[in-house]
């Protein structure tokens, strides 16, 4: 089974629903072939869904926040 199918060691809270979630087929033939990749793609989601921005202003920040509240 490819990585970013097998269930996480630890949950995360997640601060929203991500919908449904598409990749083109060049991207999930990298999934399924490249586990680095996949863990990649796994990991920044994970990260993404609980908030975890990544690098943004101060102004981006708030915005994405604000965003989750209204």
């Amino acid at each position: 089974m490819p990585y970013a199918c097998r269930q996480t060691e630890r949950s995360i809270q997640m601060k929203f629903n991500p919908g449904q979630l598409v990749v083109t087929r060049g991207v999930n033939d990298l999934i399924a072939t490249n586990e680095d990749f996949a863990k990649h793609v796994h990991l920044s989601l994970k990260r993404h869904l609980a908030g975890d921005w990544g690098d943004l202003c101060d102004e981006d920040r708030v915005t994405n926040e604000f965003a989750l509240q209204h």
